[in-house]
């Protein structure tokens, strides 16, 4: 998966003379139980992030009260998405390896996902627009 900023806020910066950093590249999850899309704070970190608002998020870790939420766009699978309202957790901590980002039922409500548990298949088919 890709990280970039969010379109609009690079369109604003592009304007003004200002250096886009380079998209962050990692691993996500599929998590078809998280309302919204989360990332790590080590994108947060590596784009320059601003948060935009706060919001709590229930994890199995328990009620984070006040995380910050961020405008970026995540692509993965030839597509692109921009979101307004990605949490930052730790989600490096809360999974092992390269894990950059957890992708919600925002982006999924999008798509067709499968899973073939017996034959350890999935399959993600975006709608054609």
């Amino acid at each position: 998966i890709r990280i970039c900023l969010h379109q609009g806020y690079e369109e604003i910066l592009i304007e003004r003379g200002y250096e886009i950093p380079e998209p962050f590249i990692g691993m996500a999850l599929i998590d078809t139980g998280a309302d919204q899309s989360c990332i790590d704070h080590t994108v947060v970190d590596n784009l320059g992030l601003l948060p935009i608002d706060v919001a709590p998020v229930i994890t199995p870790n328990g009620i984070h009260p006040d995380c910050h939420v961020y405008p970026i766009r995540l692509e993965f699978c030839q597509r692109g998405f921009d979101l307004n309202a990605a949490i930052s957790l730790p989600i490096r901590d809360m999974h092992a390896g390269n894990m950059i980002a957890l992708i919600g039922r925002d982006i999924l409500k999008h798509c067709f996902f499968a899973y073939d548990g017996p034959a350890g298949d999935w399959r993600l088919d975006f709608e054609l627009s």
